[in-house]
Parts: structure tokens; C-alpha cells; sequence
């Protein structure tokens, strides 16, 4: 440590009386290495025949939490090599002019303008931080020059817009996102907390995840739990934190301030595995082993290595920088060093200059490349020149008015790919490394070590979480994994209870299927459409069907099934409703058509009609299932909402059923079903006084009509309402359910069982029940096995009515009353009975001027049509 601090005042002292010479130093090339720097060094680079190509290279040194001078030790050495290459660059020398940003925005561009007032640069190297590149990549442009950095990982550089001539040979920090993402997919986390440090480069982190995570049903929170400047206190965050209940805490900050942070929470208790922090994996090897002073309002001055090695045992770090795989650390590459080789000579370097061990970073693989990209996208840009795509220029002749050079330099940067030491180096379209995302946990072995074990990776081409060899999700949570919310789910005895009641409600109603099919021929069942009332039945199973999918929640199945169950029970619900209503519906709107039509010629309303008419409302609903199924966007599905709750306990997370389109197609849903029911009620009310018992199932259809609109409109304010206990939500809306569908099942089915048990021979007698109340004609309708004949008899009533009315005409005009001419129903349209029966009962009422036709004595006659239906009959 002491000779590192001498070295380091010798060279500041050095830079101060003797600049140019320590500068040579540090830019050190030729034959040699960094372990021979020497006077004779520097003559032999003013006595070189080749022309010099100074690049601006801006690296960051003395930054507190980043250990950043090796990065300079790196990109000398990618000097070297380029140096000794000799296919690269043979007329040219690359010469790094080095100034420290010290991370610090203001800093950088004033090294930025230095150098530019110092003379040609012919490209940008660094900055290595964020907030000194981005100024530089904004306002580079201006100068024609092209910018190629190795640490700077903000998601706002990779806007080709606003940074045209901006380029990284490391990847964004917008795949750490989807590292998140798919961590707490993988652990299905409900709720995540970001600690965010108040620099640019965190805030545009967590910004974007606060935006992207609630779509994978995360609850994110960060409210107070930023640092600013003029409040730093880790104790207010940590006491925000503990507020909010979360678990799992993403520590979006520099490693000096995430440690200080790990030693509050170590204090609090807040470890493994009632709690799990995810970090970058960027942070420096043994970043933990640091002690420090405590900040303003941290009433504890100190912890040790120890108690964060504790304090770290089981936590994740994400990594997504580029690096060479295991096959390929031994393997050749285009810059003179394999990776072996490039970092057994790198920890040498180190070593020399006095630096501590630490200060050979990961981060000096992706400088090494940088400056190799820098130089082979010069190399090709001269050979070009050369070759006389810019007519009488060379490279020498660059400056930062020669735009067209520029763009050359530029292009042949964004077209590079040559193995590094890094891996394969290529630039995508927003000139970034593409991710390779890992995940390591930290693991405590013992004192104040921790290993960092690999656990897993993101599959490139499936984008699927994949354990490595040898772990699982029990060897990396032993103990289990952090629960982020308390679920609430369905109680096993309510869902039983209603299991059973939906089970019973379908047997019931296969009997009724059974019974309608099997007794069709009776007369008592034969009247009532036994082929609606199996429909009907039908509807009916698939509403007992969706009260036991609505139970269903991931304590009883996965999260996927519980997804897949979203829609199959909103099929169910909305097929069931739609046979089940819409059976009763057609049924109530026959008798309206026989008993509330004033039409006396109407045809009969046959049974394949009604079919047609069930089909058509079955129809609709399709569409909209259709829609909420299939449609991008509309797409009904699983979602949940978080209840807080106070004291630090855990949120409760509530699942439902819903869609981001649901605002718009929700409201015509219910507003198409509702306004069926409405017709369905208008049916009932205007035949509410038919009186037809045992021949017609009106007066049941009515009550059945009243009591679904009723439970319907229930079941819709049910589920408008904000019900936080989803038990009680549950149990309202399945106890209404299965006692509407029951309801109705008993009053159709059940009564004309008990009929049927009575009277075994099925048969029906009129003579007590032909009453139709409400009706302008009191009727007894007469036997006919033929409904043609039926509908001849209409017309000659007709024929009657029309006679009358004349007649009653001639009385106006002669003040008298005539005698009425008898009139002859011929003979072959009813039996002689009947006719004199309607002859005699053909007469006037001069008071009231009302007329009344009674067809009398024809009980014994089949009313019963080919289709089997009491209401064409006595159309």
C-alpha cells in the first residue's frame, strides 16, 4: 500500500514539471512491454518513421468505488500489440493521449476541449463512465469524430440519434432489464424494490424499470427509497424499505454506497432468505471486503468484511457484459492475445506498476478491445483512402472539418467483428455489444469469503431462464425462496362445498336431459319443447362448470393453468348464459306471440325458429369471446393487484381476470346482455296473467325469467364492486350463481317430475285449465290432429268478424238491428258439433258493442301439433 501511494505522488509530481515525458510513459509502444519502460523507449518513438494517429483517450482514475487505473494498463497494452503487428496499421502509429475524467461530467469536457485545442485527434477512446461519455457523445459530432467506449453502460447512450458517433464495446444496462425480468419470472416475485443512487445512470435504469416489470405482474416500488444529495441518510431508506414490506431489494447503485446499504439491513436483520438483494455483477472482485466510516444519521460506525460476507451469503448478481467462454480462453484471437494470455500479462502489468491486486478489473478486457477497434477501424479507413474512395486524401490528412473521412472512420467501426480478448467484438444497430446475461450468487464460505457462483443464464435464442449443470432452484434457495406478497387464495372448505353443490347441480341436470329425452312422447312433456328444455340443460352444466373454474387458483394448480382457466371460465360462463337465458327467452317470447299478438292470421312460431333464434344470441357471445381470446391486446387474462398493508407485513396479491381493452369491450358486453334480459322481462310482464297449467310451462318460464334478470343484475353489481376478500367475492357471486341455475332447474323440471309421478299415463286434461286471462276473446279451443285445419278455422272467424262489423254498420244506418243471416263453416274445417256451437253463439250486444266467439264441448280432442308444442296449437 505504501509504495503504490509513493508511486502514485512521484507521478503526479512527474506530470506536473515533466508532462510530456510521463504522458510517452504511459502511452508506451514498440517492441517492448510495460515491464521494460524505459528513456530508450521513448527515443525510439521520436526517431519513428511511421506517422503518428493521437487518439483521445479519456479514462477515469482516482474514482472513488471504481478501481479504474488498471483500465489505462489495458489499453497500453492493446497499444503494444497493435505496435508489433504487422499487418495493421503499417504506416501508422496509434498514440493515446490520456486525460482523467474522474467520472465527473464537467471534468470530462473540459479534457474533451483541452485536447481538441491541443491538435488532431483522430478518434475517442472513453470516456470509461456514463457521465463524463455522454456529454462527449453529444457534442462529438459537432468535431466529426468518432467515440468508442469500453465501461459506459447507459441505457440513454444507446439513442443513435441524439449519439450518432457513439459506440461501446461492452453492452447497455437495458439487458440487465430483462436479467430482472426474467429472475423474477424464474422466482415468481410479486413485488421488487430499486434502492436508486441519484446519478443519471440510475436513474434511467430504474426508470425503465419501473415502466417494464408491472408488465410481467411486478409491483415495483421506489418512492423514497432514492438517494439525493441533500438527503443521503441510509437509515431513512432503510426504515422506507422496511415500511413497504419488500423482500426482494435491486440495489441500483455505485458498490461503495451498496455495501453501507447491506450494513443497515445486516443490523435490521433483513438477510437470507426472509430477504434477497440483486446487484450488478460490475462491482469489483471482493467489493464487500471494504470497510467504511458511517455516513450522516447511521448510527453504526462500522461493519466488517465478515458481516458482509454473512450479509451477501445467497444474494444474485447480473451480469451481462461479453465475455469468452471457457472453450475459449486458450483460443486464438485477432489481437494478438488470447484471453489466457492477455490476463496473465495484465495481473503483471499491475503488479509492476503497484497497483493492488483488485485493480486488475474484468472491465480492462472491454478497453483492450476498444483499442483495437479503434485502431482496425482506422487501418480499414486507410486502406480505403488508398485505394481512392475519397479522391486525393489519406488518413493524414484527416481534421475535424473532413466529415466525409469521418463517416469512413465511422462506417468501418459500426462493420467490425474480430474475436477480442472480450469474445467476438460486433456492434448491433444502436453500436452495442450484444448481452451475453448470466446470473451468480453469492455464496459465504467462510471469515470474509464468498464465492461467486455461477447459477444460471439467459438462453439467447429462447430468452428462457436455464439453471447450469449442478443447480436448481434448491440449491440456490435451500431454505425456500423470498416470498414477496401473502396470496390470497380461494379457502379449501368454500371450494369444496361449492365443488360438491356444482356437482350435484350437474347431475341434476343430466337427469333433466334424461327425463325430457326419455319422456318426450308424454303429453306433459311433449308441450313443454322437451329439445329447448335440453338446451337449457345444457347452458345449465356449463354455468355449474364455471362456479368450480372460478375456485380454481395456484394453491390447487400452476400459474399458467390458472391462466388457461381465465378464458376457459369466461367460455363457460358465456356460453352457459347464452343457452341457458336464451332457452327461456324464445320460450317466453312463443307465448307472447299466441297470447299478446292481436294478429289473428299469423303463422305458427315453430320449434326449428326458436333453435334459429337461441343461435343467434350463442352467436353473439362467440364474438366477443372470439375477441377477448384472440385479439392482440384484448386478450383476457391473469392479473393481479396488490393491497398494502401497514407494519411491514406482506402485501396481499388479490389475482383476477382482465384485459387492457376491457374499458371498451366490457361495457357493450354487459350492455347487449342486459338489454336481453330487459326483453326477457317485458316478455314476462306482458304475459304474466296466462293461465295454461300442465298444458304450457308459462307460468314457470315467467318466474324463471323474473328470477334470473334479478340474480343477473346482482351478479353484475357483485362484480363491480371492490371486494378485497376474495373469499367473500367467491362466495357472493358462486352462492348466486348456483341458486339462480337451481332455481330455475327445480321450477321447470322438478314440478313436472312430480306431475309426471302423479298422472303416469301423461295425459292432460283442458277442460279445467283452458283459461287465457287478459284477452279481448275468451276461447275453448277444439280437437284437431290437423293445424292446417286449425288455421282454416282462423280465417272463417275472420270471415265472421268482418260480417259482424258490416252489419253493425247497416244498424247505424237504419237505427234498427237486423236480423243476422246465419253463416256456414263448411263442413270439412270442424265437426257438425262444433258449427252449430259457433252458429249459435254469433250475436250482438247493442249496449256494450262487444263481440264473443266461444268454441264449446271439444275436450276430448288432441290439441298436439306434429312439433309437439301447446303454443302453435292455439295459434
Amino acid at each position: 500500500m505504501e509504495g503504490s501511494h509513493v508511486f502514485v505522488l512521484l507521478l503526479a509530481l512527474a506530470w506536473t514539471l515533466f508532462p510530456a515525458a510521463v504522458r510517452s510513459l504511459i502511452l508506451c509502444d514498440g517492441e517492448c512491454t510495460l515491464q521494460n519502460f524505459t528513456e530508450l523507449e521513448i527515443c525510439q518513438k521520436k526517431t519513428s518513421s511511421k506517422t503518428p494517429l493521437p487518439v483521445m483517450a479519456l479514462f477515469p482514475c482516482n474514482v472513488p468505488d471504481f478501481r479504474a487505473r488498471g483500465l489505462t494498463v489495458a489499453a497500453q497494452m492493446a497499444v503494444n500489440e497493435i505496435e508489433k503487428n504487422s499487418t495493421v496499421l503499417q504506416d501508422y502509429r496509434m498514440e493515446l493521449v490520456v486525460d482523467n475524467t474522474m467520472c465527473d461530467r464537467l471534468t470530462a469536457v473540459r479534457a474533451f476541449i483541452n485536447q481538441l485545442s491541443a491538435g488532431v485527434r483522430y478518434m475517442i477512446i472513453g470516456p470509461g463512465c456514463s457521465t463524463g461519455a455522454t456529454p462527449i457523445a453529444e457534442i462529438s459530432p459537432f468535431w466529426n469524430i468518432t467515440q468508442i467506449s469500453f465501461t459506459a453502460t447507459s441505457i440513454t447512450l444507446s439513442d443513435t440519434d441524439r449519439f450518432p458517433n457513439f459506440l461501446r464495446t461492452v453492452s447497455s444496462d437495458i439487458a440487465s432489464v430483462d436479467a430482472y425480468i426474467a429472475l423474477v419470472r424464474q422466482y415468481q416475485w410479486r413485488q421488487v424494490a430499486v434502492i436508486s443512487q441519484s446519478l443519471q445512470l440510475f436513474i434511467n435504469l430504474t426508470a425503465v424499470l419501473r415502466e417494464t416489470l408491472p408488465s410481467s405482474g411486478v409491483n415495483v416500488i421506489t418512492e423514497n427509497l432514492n438517494f439525493i444529495p441533500e438527503d443521503p441518510n441510509i437509515m431513512r431508506v432503510i426504515e422506507a424499505l422496511n415500511v413497504t414490506g419488500a423482500r426482494v431489494v435491486i440495489l441500483n447503485t455505485f458498490e461503495g454506497l451498496a455495501r453501507e446499504i447491506l450494513c443497515i439491513a445486516y443490523r435490521r436483520g433483513m438477510s437470507s432468505p426472509r430477504y434477497t438483494f440483486l446487484s450488478p455483477f460490475w462491482f469489483s472482485e471482493g467489493w464487500w471486503r471494504d470497510e467504511y466510516n458511517a455516513t450522516a444519521g447511521n448510527p453504526y460506525e462500522v461493519c466488517s468484511s465478515e458481516e458482509l460476507a454473512v450479509m451477501l451469503d445467497h444474494s444474485i448478481a447480473i451480469e451481462y457484459f461479453p465475455e469468452p467462454t471457457a472453450n475459449e480462453l486458450s483460443l486464438p484471437t485477432d489481437v494478438g492475445l488470447t484471453p489466457d494470455e492477455f490476463w496473465k500479462e495484465y495481473v503483471n502489468n499491475i503488479h509492476f506498476l503497484g497497483y493492488e491486486e483488485e485493480e486488475a478489473i474484468r472491465q480492462g478486457r472491454y478497453a483492450y478491445d476498444a483499442v483495437w477497434a479503434a485502431a482496425l477501424a482506422l487501418h480499414h479507413t486507410a486502406r480505403r483512402l488508398d485505394s481512392g474512395a475519397i479522391p486525393g486524401k489519406t488518413l493524414a490528412d484527416y481534421s475535424y472539418s473532413e466529415s466525409e473521412i469521418n463517416d469512413l472512420i465511422l462506417n468501418e467501426a459500426r462493420s467490425l467483428k474480430f474475436r477480442g480478448v472480450s469474445g467476438v467484438v460486433k456492434f448491433n444497430q444502436f453500436g452495442d455489444r450484444e448481452p451475453f446475461i448470466r446470473f451468480f450468487q453469492y455464496r459465504y464460505v467462510e471469515s470474509d469469503v464468498v464465492n461467486a457462483t455461477r447459477i444460471a443464464f439467459l438462453d439467447s435464442d429462447t430468452n428462457e431462464f436455464t439453471y447450469v449443470t449442478g443447480e436448481s432452484q434448491e440449491t440456490v434457495f435451500p431454505d425456500g425462496v423470498t416470498e414477496t406478497v401473502e396470496f390470497v387464495a380461494i379457502h379449501p372448505a368454500l371450494f369444496s362445498i361449492y365443488t360438491i353443490l356444482a356437482c350435484v347441480g350437474i347431475a341434476f341436470a343430466i337427469v333433466c336431459i334424461v327425463f325430457n329425452l326419455v319422456f318426450s312422447k308424454k303429453r306433459i312433456v311433449k308441450l313443454s319443447s322437451p329439445y329447448l328444455n335440453v338446451v337449457l340443460c345444457v347452458g345449465a352444466i356449463l354455468s355449474y362448470v364455471d362456479v368450480i373454474l372460478l375456485g380454481m387458483d395456484q394453491e390447487i394448480i400452476s400459474v399458467s393453468a390458472v391462466d388457461a382457466l381465465c378464458q376457459a371460465a369466461i367460455w363457460f360462463g358465456g356460453i352457459g348464459f347464452a343457452l341457458f337465458f336464451g332457452t327461456m327467452l324464445v320460450k317466453v317470447l312463443r307465448v307472447y306471440y299466441i297470447f299478446r299478438n292481436v294478429r289473428l292470421n299469423k303463422s305458427a312460431l315453430k320449434d326449428w325458429k326458436l333453435f334459429l333464434i337461441v343461435a343467434a344470441i350463442v352467436g353473439m357471445e362467440l364474438v366477443f369471446l372470439t375477441v377477448v381470446t384472440f385479439v392482440p391486446g384484448w386478450r383476457l387474462g391473469l392479473e393481479y393487484t396488490l393491497m398494502e398493508r401497514e407494519g411491514g407485513d406482506l402485501p396481499l396479491l388479490i389475482p383476477y381476470c382482465d384485459s387492457s381493452a376491457s374499458t371498451y369491450w366490457l361495457p357493450v358486453y354487459i350492455g347487449l346482455n342486459a338489454l336481453l334480459l330487459l326483453v326477457g322481462l317485458f316478455f314476462a310482464i306482458e304475459t304474466f296473467n296466462v293461465r295454461i297449467r300442465e298444458l304450457n310451462d308459462s307460468l314457470l318460464i315467467m318466474i324463471s325469467v323474473f328470477s334470473f334478470a334479478v340474480f343477473s343484475f346482482l351478479l353484475v353489481t357483485v362484480g363491480f364492486l371492490e371486494i378485497d376478500d376474495k373469499n367473500a367475492f367467491y362466495a357472493v357471486m358462486g352462492i348466486v350463481t348456483l341458486a339462480l341455475i337451481t332455481e330455475v332447474l327445480v321450477v321447470l323440471f322438478l314440478t313436472r317430475m312430480v306431475s309426471l309421478y302423479k298422472n303416469r299415463s301423461g295425459e292432460i286434461d283442458i277442460n279445467n285449465t283452458n283459461t287465457v286471462g287478459n284477452s279481448m276473446y275468451q276461447v275453448e279451443y277444439s280437437n284437431s290432429d290437423d293445424s292446417d285445419k286449425v288455421s282454416e278455422l282462423q280465417s272463417v272467424i275472420m270471415d265472421l268478424k268482418k260480417q259482424i262489423r258490416e252489419k253493425k254498420k247497416t244498424l247505424e244506418q237504419s237505427n234498427g238491428i237486423p236480423e243476422l243471416e246465419e253463416v256456414k263453416i263448411p263442413e270439412d274445417l270442424c265437426n257438425a258439433k262444433a258449427v252449430e256451437s259457433l252458429n249459435n253463439t254469433t250475436n250482438l250486444d247493442d249496449e256494450n258493442r262487444k263481440e264473443s266467439i266461444k268454441l264449446q264441448d271439444v275436450s276430448e280432442v288432441d290439441l298436439t301439433p306434429e312439433d309437439g308444442t301447446v303454443e302453435d296449437s292455439v295459434a
